[in-house]
C-alpha cells in the first residue's frame, strides 16, 4: 500500500576514458502524492546547489569508475538525494521509514521492477550546480510535469505551485535513453518524429579565443620571470577563473604561480573558503597560499597527487580556524592511513565540521572501524514500539549536536508523531551530520558527512561521546509526552582519569554496575558543553545553549513564544496544499527529563550489543529482492 514513487540521480562519468550516461543515485518513496514532488524536487535542487555539497557530488563523479560494481557508487550523492527528498522540515513532518540506507535503491536494478504507483523523477547532476529534473507518469506513455501529476489531485489552480521551480533546467529525453536504452529509446523516437526537434546538447566553452590566448601567453610570461605581466592578468575581473584553471594544468607546480593563485583567489571572492582541488601543490606551496589569507574556515584540496596523510597531520596542526577539509581523490592518503591518524591524533579533528574523504563516506562498515573514526553515536528509542535505532558520526562539534537537538525536540512536538513513527530517527541522521549557515533555510543546508549505521557493537556506545533519546508518548495522548535523554561521555584509555566537575554530571549512586559496562559519565545540556570545551573543542554559542534547555523545561508550548523562534517552522502557510496534520503548539505538552544512571546502564545493557530483530531481516530480505541496497555488508 502507498503511494510509491522512486527518484534517480543520473549523470555523465567517465568509464574506461571515455563518457557514458549512468544512473549513480536511486531513491524510493513510498509516500508521494499531491504536492509532495514538488516541494521536494525544489527542495533536493536547492541542496545540490550549495557550493560545498556539489563540489562533493563532483568529486564523487569523478571517482565513480572506482566504485563501478556497488550498490551505492556515490554515498554522498544518495545522502543528499535521501535527505532533500524525504525531510520537510518547514512544514513539520518527515517521510519514509528507519533510515536512509533503508529506502536507498541499487543503481543496477530495472527501474521497471519497482512497484510504482505515482511515477518517476529524474535528476541530472553532471553540473550538480546546475541541475536539471524531468518527472514521468506512471499512466502516460510520456514524459509530464510534476505541476500536470499535481493536477490530478487538485481542481483547484495550481499555478501557484509552479513559483518554486521556475527556470530550471529539464532533462531531455535523449539523456534518459542513454542511461536506460530499453525504457526510453522509443520513447525518444516517438518524441522527435512528433516534435521534430532534436535535443539541445550543451556547448563546450571555447578558451580558444583571442583574449584568453593573450591571458596564456601573460601568464607564461608571468612564471618566467616578468612581474610586470601580473597585474594585467586580473585588468578584467572575469579573467580570474581562466588564470586559476591554467595555473591546475601546472605539474609539477611553479614557486613563481603562488603569488598569482593568491591574487586569483582574491578576484574570486575565496578568502575564508579557498579551493585549491587539482592543483599538484607540495606542502610548503599551500602554506605559502594560506599564508596570504587570514582565518581560512574550509579548504579543498581533493585531486592533489602529491599529498600525504604526514601533510595532512601539519595542515591541521598549523590551521586552527579550520571547519571543512576536502581531500577526496589524493591517491597517497588511503583509508587505513586516515583512520589510523584518527586513532592516534583524534585531537586533531576536535574543531573539525566536516572531512570529506571516502574513507568517512560509506554509511555502513563491514567491521567495526577503530573507535575514534566513530566521535558520536545518537540512539533514539520509541517506547511506543520499542523501536531503537543508533548512528554514528566520524566527527562532530558540539554546536551542531545541539543545534540537532533543538530540530528533533520541535519537529517531536510539531505534529502527531506517530503519524511518522520512526520516521523521526532520519530526521536525526539529517540534523547531527549538516550545518544550517547563518541566516539558511533547512534546503541551504551543508551535508558534513555521511551517517553511519552501527551494527553489532560490544555493551557500550561505538564513540566516546553519545546522545541517549527515549520519546514516550503518553498513552491513548500524544497530546502530552513523557521522555528523557541523556548525553553520555565513556571513559576510554584516552580519556582523563579523574572525573570532571560541572553542575551537569550525575552524581554516582554507588551501586554495583555489571563488569561488561565501562565507566561513563552522565551529562546534561549544559554538562555537555563544558565537558566538550574542556576536551577542546570549540563551545557552543551560549543563545544555542540556553533555547535548548529552555525547550527541554518547557511544559507548556503557549503563545509566549516569539514568532521568530524556530519552534514555529510547523505553524507556516502551506502554499502546496500538503496533505499535512496542523496542530497548534500550545495544545502540546513536553516533558524531557535527564535519565539517571540506573536508567542509562539499563538503556546500554538493552539496547548496544543486540541483533536486529526477525522483522529486520524480513525487511532486508524485500530489500534486496527489490533491488534496494542492503543495510548489512
Amino acid at each position: 500500500m502507498g503511494y510509491r514513487h522512486q527518484i534517480y540521480f543520473i549523470a555523465r562519468v567517465h568509464v574506461n576514458g571515455k563518457p557514458v550516461h549512468a544512473c549513480v543515485a536511486a531513491l524510493h518513496d513510498q509516500w508521494c502524492l499531491g504536492g509532495h514532488p514538488i516541494v521536494k524536487i525544489k527542495q533536493v535542487l536547492t541542496l545540490l546547489k550549495q557550493k560545498e555539497n556539489a563540489e562533493v557530488v563532483r568529486a564523487e563523479l569523478r571517482l565513480y569508475e572506482n566504485n563501478i560494481g556497488r550498490s551505492m557508487p556515490c554515498p554522498f550523492t544518495s545522502a543528499l538525494l535521501t535527505f532533500g527528498w524525504s525531510i520537510m522540515m518547514e512544514f513539520g513532518e518527515t517521510y519514509l521509514g528507519l533510515e536512509w540506507v533503508g529506502n536507498v535503491l541499487n543503481v543496477r536494478a530495472d527501474p521497471r521492477s519497482q512497484d510504482n504507483d505515482t511515477g518517476m523523477t529524474f535528476i541530472d547532476i553532471t553540473d550538480p550546480e546546475s541541475p536539471a529534473f524531468e518527472y514521468f507518469g506512471s499512466d502516460s506513455p510520456l514524459i509530464v510535469t510534476p505541476i500536470d501529476f499535481a493536477r490530478g489531485y487538485y481542481r483547484a489552480s495550481t499555478d501557484d505551485m509552479t513559483g518554486g521551480l521556475d527556470g530550471e533546467k529539464v532533462v531531455e529525453i535523449a539523456q534518459l535513453a542513454a542511461v536506460w536504452p530499453h525504457m526510453f529509446r522509443n520513447r525518444y523516437r516517438d518524441w522527435a518524429e512528433r516534435t521534430g526537434e532534436a535535443p539541445e546538447r550543451a556547448q563546450a566553452i571555447n578558451y580558444s579565443s583571442l583574449s584568453n590566448i593573450t591571458l596564456k601567453r601573460s601568464l607564461n610570461r608571468a612564471l618566467d620571470g616578468d612581474t610586470a605581466r601580473v597585474e594585467l592578468l586580473f585588468n578584467v575581473p572575469e579573467n580570474a577563473a581562466y588564470v586559476k584553471s591554467l595555473l591546475r594544468g601546472r605539474s609539477p607546480f611553479p614557486d613563481a604561480g603562488i603569488p598569482i593563485l593568491a591574487k586569483a583567489l582574491f578576484a574570486l571572492q575565496e578568502t575564508s573558503s579557498l579551493d585549491l582541488s587539482d592543483m599538484d601543490l607540495t606542502l610548503a606551496q599551500i602554506r605559502q597560499v594560506l599564508s596570504h589569507f587570514g582565518k581560512i574556515r574550509s579548504l579543498n584540496l581533493s585531486f592533489n597527487p602529491q599529498l600525504t596523510i604526514d601533510d595532512i597531520q601539519e595542515i591541521l596542526n598549523s590551521s586552527v580556524t579550520l571547519k571543512r577539509l576536502s581531500i577526496m581523490g589524493c591517491p597517497l592518503i588511503t583509508s587505513e592511513e586516515l583512520h589510523s591518524l584518527m586513532q592516534l591524533r583524534p585531537k586533531l579533528f576536535y574543531c573539525l565540521e566536516a572531512l570529506m574523504h571516502p574513507a568517512l563516506l560509506y554509511p555502513v562498515y563491514p567491521v567495526k572501524p577503530p573507535s575514534q573514526s566513530l566521535a558520536f553515536t545518537l540512539v533514539i528509542e520509541f517506547f511506543q514500539n520499542k523501536d531503537f535505532w543508533r548512528t554514528s558520526l566520524p566527527l562532530f562539534t558540539p554546536e551542531i549536536v545541539l543545534k540537532g537537538f533543538v530540530n528533533i525536540v520541535t519537529t517531536f512536538l510539531s505534529d502527531r508523531f506517530h503519524t511518522v513513527g520512526r520516521h523521526g530517527f532520519l530526521l536525526g541522521q539529517a540534523v547531527f551530520s549538516s550545518s544550517l549557515p547563518p541566516g539558511a533555510s533547512w534546503s541551504e543546508r551543508i551535508q558534513c558527512t555521511v551517517p553511519t549505521r552501527s551494527e553489532s557493537y560490544p555493551e557500550e556506545l561505538p564513540a566516546d561521546w553519545g546522545l541517549l533519546l527515549q520519546y514516550t508518548p503518553t498513552l491513548h495522548s500524544e497530546l502530552h509526552t513523557r521522555s528523557r535523554y541523556a548525553f553520555v561521555h565513556m571513559k576510554t584509555s584516552s580519556s582523563t582519569s579523574s572525573q570532571l566537575e560541572h553542575p551537569g554530571t550525575v552524581a554516582d549512586d554507588q551501586r554495583d554496575r555489571p563488569d561488561s559496562l565501562p565507566d561513563f559519565d552522565i551529562l546534561d545540556v549544559s554538562g555537555f558543553a563544558s565537558d566538550a570545551a574542556k576536551e577542546g573543542r570549540e563551545p557552543p554559542p551560549e543563545n544555542t545553549i540556553a533555547r535548548l534547555i529552555t525547550l527541554l523545561g518547557r511544559t507548556d508550548f503557549s503563545d509566549d513564544i516569539p514568532a521568530d523562534d524556530p519552534t514555529h517552522q510547523c505553524l507556516k502557510p502551506d502554499p502546496y496544499h500538503l496533505p499535512l496534520r496542523r496542530e497548534r503548539l500550545h495544545d502540546r505538552q513536553s516533558e524531557w527529563t535527564l535519565m539517571d544512571r540506573a536508567c542509562v546502564e539499563e538503556f546500554l545493557e538493552r539496547h548496544n550489543g543486540s541483533e536486529p530483530s526477525e522483522a529486520f531481516f524480513k525487511a532486508q530480505t524485500r530489500d534486496e529482492m527489490s533491488g534496494r541496497t542492503p543495510k548489512l555488508v
